[in-house]
Order: structure tokens, then C-alpha cells, then sequence
């Protein structure tokens, strides 16, 4: 063991928890004082593409957009979460995504850190998704059906399932809140954009500001990539919409109706 690095493991590890703690103290202080905290929430359930949304918002209303904060954030900011807990009179983004695509990506990005990961990560990994046991490691994944079952319920990253998640969101009253699906994003993204921020902000965004923070944040700027060109070790993977049509198989698909039918079709995607 090399003595000049052992003894920063621990900090690594203080550091770590350090941002769970500040992104928990985020939203339940804009749960409880809404209007309070200086800066707008973004919620999604896990590979929803909120990254790259938060992003694109950032750059449109000239905010920044932390990541891995150790402290609370004190300043303007557009905040990142997970929390399926609605926020009711809070400004906030919540990103969407059809649970399907989300599937794969979800299974694809756990597959991918399980194989590096150390004893630590892969037992965390093997509490929600015990179904990683038995992959092949030459394979491209853990067996679909089983990781699906896992997924349901309580995937890796995520107090509940998907359509727990969404639910509340999708009857959400508050006046501030900007819905954003990522497939829209991805078939009008001007349109989105503005609409997002004439919600969060009053007034629409001059057409400059968005084309900007469009292409800054595109797929192929920010990874080099064409949009299909797969780098599953990347918050990134692929910069899709709507590839589970061709990668997910056709009995798989009709579990995802039959078990999440009702809020797929309240969410849009019945006939996607």
C-alpha cells in the first residue's frame, strides 16, 4: 500500500458522505420553507436525463449548477435530487423519462460499476439487484427479467419505484414547478426550454440565450460521440430517446404495461 495515498481514504469517504448530507438538507429545506432557499430544485428518478437538463436550464437562465456539493447551497443554483416528495410551492424542475428506456439505461450503468466497483460498492449494488450474482461476466448484463423484478420495486440510487416516483408529480398543483419530458427535449428543445423558463423565472428567455445553451450542452459536444454511440460507463450512455423499442423484448414490454399501464399512459407514453 503506497503510504502517501492510504491516508486520504478516509477523506475520500467523509467527502462522500458530506454530499449525501447536503443534498438531504437541500430539499428538506425547500420542503419545509418553500421560497426560502435561494435556489431551484431538480428532481428526477435516477437516468432520467436530468443531468444534461439541469444543465441546458443553467446555461438558458445564467445560473450555475453544482455538483457534489459538501455544504448546503447558499446562492442561486439549480439543485440536483432524487426525492420522489413533491415540492408544492417551491420553484423546481422535475425531469421525466419513459420507464422503459430508463430500464435500460439503469441496467446498463449498474452493470458497467458493478464490474469495476470494489467489495464495497458491488455488496450495495447486490442488496437491490441481487440478479448481478448470476450475469456472465463476458455478457452484456444481468438476465433482463430478473433485473426488471429488482428495478420494479426499488432500483439502486432510488427510495422507490419508478412509478412511485412519478405519481405525485404528475398531479403536482404548484404554480412554479416546470415539467420537463426528456423526450421532448430531445424533439423540441426550444420549445421546452422556454416554457420551462417563463414558468421558473416570469419571462421568456431571448432566442440566443437557448440556442447557446442548447449546443453547449448537446450530446456530441459535451462527449465527442454521435447520438446511438454507447459509452455505458457515462452519465452520457447514449443520447437516445426511444431505443427500448428495438432493445427491450416484447414480453418485457408488456410486464412494463401491465405492471406501470396506469402511469405510463397518465404520463404520456401509451403510445410511444
Amino acid at each position: 500500500m503506497n503510504p502517501l495515498v492510504a491516508p486520504w481514504r478516509p477523506v475520500s469517504r467523509l467527502a462522500g458522505w458530506m454530499v449525501g448530507a447536503s443534498a438531504r438538507f437541500n430539499y428538506e429545506w425547500a420542503l419545509r420553507r418553500p421560497g426560502r432557499p435561494p435556489f431551484i430544485m431538480l428532481t428526477e428518478f435516477p437516468r432520467s436525463g436530468g443531468n444534461w437538463i439541469r444543465d441546458v436550464l443553467a446555461d438558458t437562465l445564467q445560473l450555475p449548477a453544482p455538483r457534489f456539493n459538501r455544504v448546503p447551497a447558499l446562492f442561486p443554483c439549480i439543485a440536483h435530487n432524487h426525492d420522489p416528495r413533491p415540492l408544492l410551492s417551491h420553484p423546481c424542475i422535475y425531469v421525466m423519462r419513459d420507464p422503459r428506456d430508463i430500464f435500460l439505461s439503469h441496467r446498463a450503468k449498474v452493470w458497467t460499476t458493478f464490474q469495476s466497483a470494489g467489495p464495497a460498492g458491488r455488496q450495495r449494488a447486490l442488496k437491490r439487484h441481487p440478479s448481478l450474482r448470476r450475469a456472465d461476466p463476458s455478457s452484456d448484463g444481468p438476465d433482463m427479467t430478473a433485473f426488471y423484478a429488482e428495478w420494479l420495486e426499488r432500483p439502486l440510487g432510488s427510495r422507490v419505484g419508478w412509478g412511485t416516483h412519478v405519481a405525485p408529480w404528475l398531479d403536482n398543483p404548484n404554480p412554479q414547478l416546470a415539467l420537463i419530458r426528456f423526450e421532448d427535449m430531445h424533439e423540441r428543445a426550444e420549445t421546452t426550454v422556454r416554457a420551462a423558463v417563463e414558468r421558473l423565472a416570469g419571462h421568456p428567455p431571448e432566442d440566443f440565450v437557448i440556442d447557446f445553451a442548447i449546443q453547449r450542452n448537446s450530446f456530441e459536444a459535451q462527449t465527442g460521440r454521435k447520438p446511438g454511440e454507447v459509452d455505458s460507463s457515462s452519465t452520457k450512455r447514449q443520447g437516445l430517446a426511444g431505443a427500448w423499442r428495438k432493445n427491450l423484448p416484447p414480453a418485457l414490454a408488456g410486464r412494463f404495461m401491465q405492471d406501470l399501464g396506469t402511469i405510463i399512459e397518465k404520463a404520456g407514453y401509451a403510445g410511444a
